[in-house]
């Protein structure tokens, strides 16, 4: 069997203090592969969290990212934050083995509650037509080429003005049995977002 690793790559961004970046690793190996280099797979001037692999990994002095391969299909999870939001992320070649795929698929998970974030950039799709976590398929979904990149403008820090207040009024009038008196009965439906007393 040839040796031989292919690789695809999924992102969530979300947005908030800090921003993250969970970058998803999928790599599908076959032969008898060593150590691979992987590159530098999180974003520039972003800071190493966490990793979560099935496979043994490490860091060489220029950040790249070693891993010691073994046959099968394998997702490395790896969680980087940001100090300060990023105005903008690109997807850059990586300088690794293995065939990476030519687009990466990110996932944008906006805070309003912190700030409005306007996303451009990449190409908006259903997340139901590329690879990614269930659990981010409630997300927009991008996908990117190489170089290609989104960008964050930010329109308003902090929670926005909250959505007037949705009721409806249901009114019962009940005649009375000697018909000169009446009972009634109201009933409210819907939605208070500001103006609880």
């Amino acid at each position: 069997e040839a040796n031989r690793i292919s690789i695809s790559v999924a992102r969530l961004l979300q947005d908030g203090h800090p921003f993250q970046v969970v970058t998803d690793l999928n790599l599908s190996i076959s032969g008898k592969l060593n150590a691979v280099v992987l590159g530098p797979v999180i974003p520039a001037g972003s800071t190493l969290i966490r990793v979560d692999s099935p496979l043994s990994y490490r860091i060489d002095n220029d950040k790249n990212f070693v891993v010691e391969t073994r046959p099968g299909v394998f997702t490395l999870r790896i969680l980087a934050a940001f100090a300060t939001p990023p105005t903008a992320l690109q997807v850059k070649s990586s300088p690794a083995s293995g065939d990476w795929d030519a687009v990466e698929a990110w996932a944008w998970a906006s805070n309003e509650s912190i700030r409005s974030v306007e996303v451009s950039g990449g190409t908006l799709v259903d997340a139901s037509r590329v690879r990614i976590p269930k659990e981010w398929s409630g997300f927009p979904v991008y996908v990117l080429n190489l170089g290609e990149e989104l960008k964050f403008v930010e329109r308003k820090r902090g929670e926005g003005a909250p959505r007037p207040d949705d009721l409806q009024l249901s009114r019962l009038l009940v005649l009375d049995q000697s018909g000169r008196g009446f009972s009634v009965r109201d009933e409210f439906i819907g939605t208070m977002n500001k103006d609880w007393r």
